[in-house]
């Protein structure tokens, strides 16, 4: 059964390189670029999506008891989605083998309040700029100040590694809403969530069925493989 598009955002952060190749006239090309490249500024001056104080941003080179604690504190708001535990997230962006992975965390006073992964996809043919891709992102949706203060961690990380464009995969209306507040814009989607339901009981084949009751990513699929 098909359930929902796998939807697309993205976040304009050079506006020049994300339209290289697409306007011809470098003139005409950095004035649209600077216009591209204000929008998600004057959207998120529109929302009031400041980044909020008292939050420590770090990068990691694992997850430990903190984000087992964080997903304890994350998971109630979710009918069905992949067990994000410190366990899972070592073996899907630590030890992985062939991959690369930013893992950033915010934290306020001495627990971490959200996680986000992302990896960099060099220019190539098809996208002549450099690509932050966000494969995962743990936190409460219902946490404003926790969900603006991850994704401004994300959006100067993925900045200050040369990415001219965040993208990110998603299938959940509550952090979606915040992606679009935050200045994201949503794009055609490519892939779309697709579940067999089986012998489930009608309880839960009837969440299976709901877009609503998901949360996914870009990480919960195979098409992070590097093969």
């Amino acid at each position: 059964t098909q359930v929902t598009p796998l939807d697309t955002y993205a976040l304009v952060l050079d506006g020049a390189a994300v339209l290289q190749g697409k306007v011809p006239a470098a003139l005409a090309r950095a004035g649209a670029g600077r216009l591209l490249q204000a929008w998600p500024a004057v959207r998120r001056l529109a929302t009031g999506r400041t980044a909020p104080r008292g939050y420590d941003v770090r990068s990691l080179d694992r997850f430990g008891d903190r984000h087992d604690a964080l997903w304890q504190r994350v998971r109630d708001q979710h009918r069905c989605a992949v067990v994000r535990d410190a366990s899972y997230l070592n073996w899907k962006y630590v030890t992985q083998p062939g991959q690369d992975f930013v893992r950033l965390e915010v934290a306020s006073r001495g627990e971490a309040a959200g996680v986000a992964v992302f990896t960099l996809s060099p220019a190539d043919r098809a996208y002549r700029y450099r690509r932050a891709v966000v494969v995962d992102c743990v936190v409460r949706h219902d946490d404003d100040a926790a969900v603006r203060a991850l994704l401004a961690a994300l959006r100067e990380t993925a900045r200050a590694r040369g990415a001219a464009l965040v993208s990110f995969d998603l299938i959940g209306p509550s952090l979606a809403a915040h992606l679009l507040a935050d200045g994201y814009v949503k794009r055609d989607a490519t892939r779309v969530l697709l579940v067999a339901t089986g012998a489930a009981s009608p309880e839960v084949s009837d969440a299976m069925r709901s877009p609503e009751a998901w949360f996914v990513t870009r990480g919960d699929s195979d098409i992070d493989r590097p093969w």
